[in-house]
């Protein structure tokens, strides 16, 4: 965060003395409001969020100032700004773009009920809208069902073809019924989180693994458990809308997988602090740096695996920090507003 030059702070000083010095709460709400423009446009966000937040305490309702701190906050990867887009939608149940944002927030978040619910709350009230039934696309492709997320993209295309953002939304179900289609196609593994089972059998008593999803083979790690009598070690919390919360309570994450991309879990585990140690696949290497974020090892490698465990539970100093730096990386180089700027500079760069 850029920080005030001695100009800039007498100024912010300046505005806060008019501020105190309105004499109605129209006047002081419209005072905090602009002096947050002000301070975006010179980049000093955490500022204006502060500004924001003391507007809606005069005025609650208004919708501009819940949006606009619920951009600013979505922009430093923080989840909160959920309340206040969904207080946005409350207070304008009119606005599709804000309820469709709100909803692909909860779908990033892997809070999928939540996400259906306002999804077809915003069909219900706007049956033609473009914008609804690509959302809705959207959280079929994340129940890897593409199929159906076609069709809804189609009809989201029916309606309003000239929309590029629905056009995207085809192009990533293009991409996800590639990839089912590639999953299908593949020789059958053995399901890598046994690998963690196996690290488990050989770490001290007090060590509890939790496995959170559900799918057609908890039966074979189940199983899996009960023949190593780690039963009562292991944890089946099954599918869950509240992923943050089972992170928020882990000392690490272990990611035993055979194929990646760049893990969704990988940057919540950042946000939330949480070390972690992951099989060196894919686009893992781009947010576990070894020694500073986390641990890799090489995938299938059970003994480097519980090792890896054991070096982090047996040093929780070293394993907060990488915790800390993990969470800095994700913020520097994952963050929403990276991603935007990033982009923008692609946009130029083809113009």
């Amino acid at each position: 965060m850029p920080r005030l030059g001695l100009q800039q702070r007498v100024a912010a000083a300046l505005a806060t003395c008019l501020i105190l010095c309105c004499s109605s709460p129209e006047e002081r709400f419209a005072a905090h409001v602009e002096r947050a423009r002000e301070l975006v446009a010179i980049g000093s966000k955490d500022e204006a969020i502060l500004e924001y937040r003391s507007a809606l305490k005069i005025d609650s309702e208004s919708v501009e100032a819940n949006e606009k701190l619920a951009e600013l906050m979505l922009r430093r990867a923080d989840l909160g700004a959920t309340f206040y887009l969904s207080e946005a939608v409350r207070i304008d149940p009119g606005r599709v773009d804000i309820a469709m944002r709100l909803a692909r927030v909860l779908l990033v978040s892997n809070q999928m009920q939540d996400a259906e619910r306002v999804i077809e709350a915003a069909l219900k009230a706007h049956p033609d809208a473009a914008a609804v039934y690509s959302t809705k696309s959207e959280l079929f492709l994340y129940r890897n069902d593409p199929e159906r997320a076609m069709e809804l993209a189609s009809k989201a295309a029916e309606i309003d073809p000239d929309d590029p953002d629905v056009w995207m939304q085809i192009g990533r179900v293009h991409v996800g019924r590639m990839r089912m289609n590639e999953i299908k196609n593949q020789p059958r593994e053995k399901n890598v989180r046994r690998d963690a089972i196996a690290a488990l059998a050989d770490l001290p008593q007090d060590a509890v693994l939790c496995i959170v999803g559900s799918g057609p083979e908890e039966g074979t790690l189940r199983a899996a458990a009960s023949e190593r009598g780690l039963e009562d070690r292991v944890c089946f919390a099954g599918y869950s809308d509240d992923v943050l919360g089972y992170l928020r309570s882990f000392d690490l994450l272990v990611l035993p997988s055979r194929r990646e991309s760049l893990p969704v879990v990988l940057r919540e585990a950042g946000m939330m602090r949480l070390p972690v140690i992951a099989a060196d696949v894919g686009g893992v290497s781009e947010i576990v740096v070894p020694g500073e974020t986390g641990l890799l090892y090489r995938s299938g490698d059970v003994d480097a695996l519980t090792g890896g465990i054991r070096s982090l539970l047996d040093d929780p100093e070293r394993a907060s920090q990488m915790g800390e730096r993990a969470r800095a990386r994700v913020l520097e180089r994952f963050s929403l507003d990276r991603w935007l700027d990033a982009t923008e500079a692609l946009f130029a760069d083809l113009a």
